[in-house]
């Protein structure tokens, strides 16, 4: 009886055995190239090549983590999620792994949070001088494409390091417009964006990409497009097709501040600080009295040309156009917003050029946009009138007679 009890149980712990190492395999499985963990996997890719003279094991590799789902919504409500170290002999994290929960793991840093990539450093010895020494992820490298630039004004202060991060297929012409130093200058800080951007077209007459876009340095404003307010969204949906065809367009579609009427130089209103100016500067710009009643665009000199709508022009009045800016006795705020409200004029687009929010939409941005029902704000207003007790109490005071002071619009730009 002794005999087959101990078969059994030899025959049941090799069963157990064999079962254990089985799951094991399928939570953790190693491959030539990559880490198997339940339904994702750590790819390993070697940061430079094994020679003779550096050994595989001496090679640092990254191990770039692509899981199958990302519980976003379980980052947000857990902050906190259960960490799970997990063993990988002779190798050390230069991020930390744990996951929200076991199927759906995460890379998570202390120091940023939810990241996409995370490196793990292969065993390096000591004192081996061709292991590289930084751990930080490498950053995939993409070619600008010759035929599109952003153009951009910035302060030395301004971090204009978006482009490169999430817009590396354009070519990026940051003037340093308050550094004598820079690579890319501007003859004065004047004017706000106006001279740097007039400063690249001179610089690039005879050598201009097919699209140019003229950004402010700012990623995240109030005077950009969709909820999101993101200058790159704003070029990543820019129909570059149909910028082609009509040669300008401006990136921002809501009306307020701009249209419909937003300068009337004979109107002469006091604080109206541009329209005061504008007939004056229109004269000597495009050198003609043929001053417009109404010039009216949506804000804020942010827009896309192409080059045959540059070259429309000659370069010598592009050469003008700088040349008054650069001599104007009109302060630097009132002579970038004149600029502001006429360079749709300059390539080519009528003095009120004001197309619908949703026509702009579907143009510039191949998107649907529906205006709410005009009495949307009415009836949530009644409604919230109805519940709100009101005092009826008639308050007697003698009307005062105020002259009405119009607001100007300001919105970021490179002067300082």
């Amino acid at each position: 009886m002794r005999t087959p009890l101990r078969a059994a149980i030899a025959i049941a712990l090799i069963i157990t055995l064999f079962l254990v190492k089985h799951h094991l395999d399928s939570i953790l499985r190693w491959r030539d190239d990559e880490i198997i963990l339940g339904d994702a996997y750590i790819e390993l890719v070697s940061a430079h090549a094994a020679t003779p003279a550096t050994p595989a094991s001496h090679t640092q590799t990254r191990r770039k983590w692509y899981p199958t789902a990302r519980p976003t919504a379980q980052v947000i409500a857990n902050p906190e999620p259960e960490r799970i170290p997990v063993d990988v002999p002779g190798a050390e994290w230069a991020g930390e792994l744990f996951f929200n929960a076991r199927e759906a793991p995460d890379f998570h840093d202390s120091m940023r949070g939810l990241i996409d990539n995370v490196q793990l450093l292969a065993p390096v010895e000591q004192g081996d001088a061709a292991a590289p020494s930084s751990t930080a992820p490498s950053r995939p490298k993409v070619t600008p494409k010759s035929d599109r630039v952003i153009v951009v004004g910035k302060m030395s202060y301004e971090d204009t390091n978006w482009l490169e991060d999430h817009l590396p297929e354009w070519q990026h012409a940051v003037y340093m417009v308050d550094d004598p130093e820079a690579s890319l200058q501007v003859e004065q800080n004047k004017g706000k964006e106006s001279s740097a951007y007039l400063q690249y077209i001179l610089d690039n007459y005879d050598k201009l990409p097919e699209y140019m876009v003229f950004l402010h340095a700012h990623r995240y404003s109030g005077h950009v497009e969709f909820w999101e307010q993101d200058n790159v969204l704003t070029v990543q949906r820019l129909q570059l097709d149909y910028l082609r065809q009509v040669g300008y367009l401006n990136l921002r579609c809501d009306w307020d501040p701009g249209c419909p009427d937003e300068v009337q130089p004979f109107r002469q209103m006091a604080g109206r600080t541009t329209e005061l100016a504008f007939a004056g500067a229109w004269i000597r710009i495009f050198n003609n009295t043929d001053v417009p009643e109404i010039v009216a665009t949506p804000c804020c000199a942010q827009f896309a040309v192409t080059r045959q709508q540059v070259l429309q022009r000659p370069r010598s009045d592009y050469e003008s156009y700088h040349h008054w800016l650069m001599t104007t006795e009109l302060d630097d705020e009132t002579s970038g917003r004149v600029f502001e409200y006429i360079w749709h004029i300059i390539f080519g687009q009528d003095a009120v050029s004001c197309p619908t929010k949703a026509q702009c939409y579907k143009d510039v941005y191949a998107m649907d946009y529906e205006e709410p029902p005009m009495d949307f704000f009415d009836d949530f207003w009644d409604n919230w009138y109805d519940e709100t007790p009101v005092d009826e109490t008639p308050i007697y005071e003698t009307p005062v007679k105020e002259t009405p002071v119009p607001v100007t619009h300001a919105h970021e730009t490179p002067s300082g």
